[in-house]
């Protein structure tokens, strides 16, 4: 899921421990692709990286976003550690019949932060709080959210090769890290992950959702009822037995 911490969980994870695969960076390359981003002094995780992805596939792209026909490309047989940004078909598609089983992470934020996160790297620069009928909420939570929520379906519950488990993020990144990383070897040459943007800053006292308690209940309900599941299914998972930090 988008805007919950996955940029800085995927560059963490590769820096310091071996056979990490994701689009946000690879293991086995991270160490060079974090100094060349370094140097650059970008701030923003797009910039002019001048590496061979970059150069191939334009300025969107680079060692440390790596677009999923290169991922496909080299394969995912050695991955212990797999983060993909892309729609919730790619898990099945990849890793049906897969040779181990695989454990899926679903990172949940609260619904209007994460929506107002949204709107904000869509550069919406106002969420209209005057929309109250469903039809005209749909149109304000899809200016922001777009294709973000296609990333995850319920039905990912009840593929059989896939088991889904669920944490806080970003507000427990620090937790899941040390979840993760004490299932994972650790790289015999570590360095300082370099943190990369991806949002403008938020203006968080502009966003008139927060000004009145009953229209953001009223958002928090439509969004419970979104087709994709994924509020329904943070609601449900956050604290139960599939919860990775209860």
């Amino acid at each position: 899921m988008a805007k919950v911490g996955g940029t800085e969980i995927n560059g963490e994870l590769a820096m310091h421990f071996e056979r990490v695969c994701g689009n946000k960076g690879y293991s086995y390359d991270a160490h060079q692709a974090n100094v060349r981003f370094n140097n650059s002094l970008a701030g923003h995780v797009v910039y002019q990286a001048n590496d061979i992805i970059y150069k191939g596939k334009g300025k969107h792209w680079n060692r440390g976003h790596v677009p999923l026909d290169i991922m496909r490309e080299i394969g995912f047989e050695n991955c212990d550690y797999v983060a993909l940004e892309e729609h919730w078909e790619e898990w099945p598609t990849i890793f049906r019949g897969w040779y181990r089983p695989l454990e899926l992470h679903v990172p949940c934020r609260e619904s209007v932060d994460l929506l107002m996160s949204a709107c904000n790297y869509r550069l919406v620069k106002k969420f209209d709080c005057s929309a109250t009928t469903d039809d005209e909420i749909k149109k304000e939570v899809d200016r922001c959210f777009r294709d973000f929520l296609k990333r995850f379906s319920i039905n990912l519950l009840n593929l059989p090769d896939i088991r889904v488990k669920c944490f806080s993020s970003p507000s427990r990144m620090g937790d899941y890290l040390e979840y993760v990383g004490s299932r994972l070897q650790r790289k015999s040459f570590e360095s300082k992950y370099v943190h990369r943007n991806t949002n403008p800053r938020r203006k968080r006292d502009r966003e008139c959702v927060w000004k009145d308690d009953s229209y953001r209940e009223k958002i928090k309900k439509y969004l419970m009822r979104h087709e994709s599941g994924y509020f329904k299914f943070c609601d449900s998972c956050i604290g139960s037995k599939d919860d990775l930090l209860p």
